[in-house]
């Protein structure tokens, strides 16, 4: 018999179904193990299972393996605001170190803004990460809009928010502003 996903999937949403999330983590891991390609469909399976059980740290745990595949993080978002659960800090900060991976810092800044309009704080790290992105992609300016962005919520920039603006700065040859 040839594996395939889907049957993976029927498996992964049957132990669902009936209340055991630990054997639906178990299937989704033996997936990979035996040279399956796991898409969207078995990510989205076990997401449904593990939301079902109110296991939220398990289905962060999940959410920050999939960074690499930042669409498949942005539908699991929207998946958790469907059934009425607010992405938090964390979950906010995950997606813009995702799109900063992939270089798209529009749709990493599309996230600052909802947290503000979440009336979320934002952190060192969610600013850092903005400014880390705009740097890796030369654009300076917005970075150092950034910087300014971090201070007027009265955040302290880290040494990690410094040495990451030094090290734009100088990559970019703009000694003056470093």
């Amino acid at each position: 018999m040839e594996w395939d996903e889907d049957l993976w999937v029927l498996l992964i949403e049957g132990y669902g179904k009936a209340g055991i999330a630990q054997e639906s983590v178990k299937l989704f891991q033996k997936i990979e193990e035996l040279g399956v390609e796991r898409t969207i469909k078995s990510y989205d399976a076990l997401f449904n299972v593990i939301m079902r059980r109110i296991r939220f740290m398990m289905a962060k745990k999940y959410f920050n393996k999939m960074l690499g595949e930042v669409e498949t993080a942005n539908r699991f978002s929207k998946d958790m605001r469907s059934k009425d659960i607010l992405p938090d800090v964390v979950t906010y900060n995950t997606l813009i170190i995702g799109y900063y991976r992939v270089k798209k810092m529009d749709k990493a800044e599309k996230y600052f803004v909802e947290i503000k309009g979440r009336n979320n704080e934002p952190i060192v790290i969610t600013l850092t990460t903005l400014i880390k992105g705009y740097m890796s992609v030369e654009r300076v300016d917005d970075a150092l809009k950034w910087l300014k962005e971090l201070k007027s919520f009265g955040i302290k920039p880290n040494a990690i928010t410094y040495s990451t603006l030094l090290s734009g700065l100088r990559d970019t040859k703009k000694m003056l502003e470093a």
